[in-house]
């Protein structure tokens, strides 16, 4: 395991299938961000991992948002690459949803993800 990604649980799959949403110039109006927000809170998914952007981000490019709370204190809200899992209803399935992903450490982000975090050994693949 590496310090740059925290896995909090590795959930064991059914037929996973994977929700994705980056952002960038290609979330217009943040439809992919919100849309995959919305499906992890609908199907009760559960945080089990996340990447520590300060190796993978380009803070010159993906800035922190930074806000005041009550007009005094201010709030910083550093990009974040967020795994979460949820059993699709009625589907038989499961989903891995990828939330604030940003967009050029999406690479970075899918191949951490599928190296750590979904890797089974070729043994336990065969009994299946």
């Amino acid at each position: 395991m590496t310090d740059e990604l925290r896995i909090f649980e590795r959930p064991t799959l059914v037929r996973p299938v994977l929700v994705g949403a980056f952002r960038g110039w290609n979330d217009g109006g943040q439809a992919a961000t919100l849309a995959a927000g919305y499906l992890a809170r609908l199907w009760g998914a559960r945080k089990f991992a996340e990447i520590d952007p300060e190796l993978f981000v380009d803070f010159q490019a993906t800035r922190p948002m930074v806000s005041l709370e009550d007009g005094q204190t201010r709030k910083i809200e550093w990009p974040e690459n967020t795994f979460f899992r949820a059993a699709i209803p009625g589907a038989n399935r499961d989903a891995v949803v990828l939330v604030h992903v940003v967009l050029a450490t999406a690479i970075w982000a899918l191949s951490l993800m599928l190296a750590y975090v979904l890797w089974r050994p070729p043994a336990v693949l065969a009994r299946q």
